[in-house]
């Protein structure tokens, strides 16, 4: 009916029971939760998914279907997946500081255990020692302890890694990084305001007879135990740089930029030979009776990483 608005400023919450962010649209249209930005506007999340599925994109909302699916943190928190997610990434005991004075500890299903006073400055203590702990331990991993996570099927299915973590750290010092970031300059030198931002993807392959040379310089480098060559390309075999540019200033000259590694680690992709390994008969053949074999949980069962490094890059 002409006149009459249902969008009251007066009620903070819209769909899926979100808070409405009337500082970025005043029309009620922007949705915070604790992991997403939502615009319903075009039914998409500003920001990934921290919950990765192979089905689908990480922008999507309650996989299209919001009557069905229900997702009011933005990590798929009512989901099997999410609940396989904090599992395989040891989630048991995360802290929570409530604004009161309180803390929580939840476990993987956000029932909460604990609920304490910081009073009781003991357990509150032990439990930040623990967290700390486990966040130092991600931190310091190398390419033998993901080597030997995956050999045994101990530790996380799952794992993220960032800037100054070690393992990141590993895989820039690497002339492929390198040269994606030259590479890089020279796509946001030729780029220009009003354009699409740049995304680009880097493969690395160890396929083909020009393959065969990296692929005997990686693994020779198990030889001198990383002594020479580079461990996390041995570890992490033919795979794709993905180049995303965030954001462009053009006066500066300088744009900030996210590249991502997102890998799987397989039995197939351990023992795979050079050149015959890389061939799509052997994948469907071969490659897949071995990643059988080695079954979906357990040792050598198929693990996941995902490398992100953010850039401030000049141009």
């Amino acid at each position: 009916m002409p006149g009459r608005d249902f969008n009251s400023q007066k009620y903070r919450y819209g769909f899926n029971t979100q808070e409405k962010s009337i500082e970025i649209d005043p029309h009620g249209n922007s949705m915070a939760a604790e992991f997403w930005q939502y615009d319903a506007r075009i039914g998409r999340r500003w920001n990934v998914d921290p919950v990765a599925t192979a089905y689908e994109s990480r922008y999507s909302v309650n996989c299209n279907s919001p009557i069905w699916s229900c997702d009011p943190k933005g990590n798929f928190d009512t989901r099997k997946e999410a609940r396989q997610y904090r599992k395989d990434h040891d989630l048991k005991g995360r802290i929570r500081i409530m604004q009161d004075g309180y803390y929580s500890i939840v476990d993987m299903e956000s029932k909460t255990l604990w609920y304490k006073d910081h009073n009781d400055q003991k357990v509150y203590e032990s439990l930040i020692i623990v967290a700390k702990t486990k966040s130092s331990m991600q931190k310091n991993m190398t390419p033998f302890d993901l080597g030997v996570e995956w050999l045994t099927g101990t530790g996380r299915k799952s794992r993220d890694f960032k800037n100054n973590d070690v393992t990141v750290e590993l895989y820039k010092k690497h002339n492929f990084y390198k040269n994606a970031i030259e590479e890089t300059k020279q796509i946001l030198g030729n780029w220009r305001p009003g354009e699409q931002l740049p995304e680009k993807s880097f493969p690395y392959k160890l396929s083909g007879l020009e393959g065969i040379a990296k692929y005997i310089q990686d693994y020779s480098t198990l030889l001198t135990g990383g002594q020479t060559g580079n461990l996390m390309f041995t570890y992490l075999g033919s795979h794709s740089l993905y180049m995303t540019v965030k954001s462009i200033d053009i006066q500066k000259r300088t744009a900030v930029v996210e590249f991502i590694v997102h890998n799987m680690s397989t039995l197939e992709s351990a023992t795979r030979l050079p050149y015959f390994g890389y061939k799509q008969w052997y994948t469907n053949s071969i490659g897949k009776l071995i990643n059988n074999m080695a079954g979906r949980t357990g040792p050598t069962s198929e693990t996941e990483q995902v490398f992100k490094m953010d850039e401030t890059i000049n141009f």
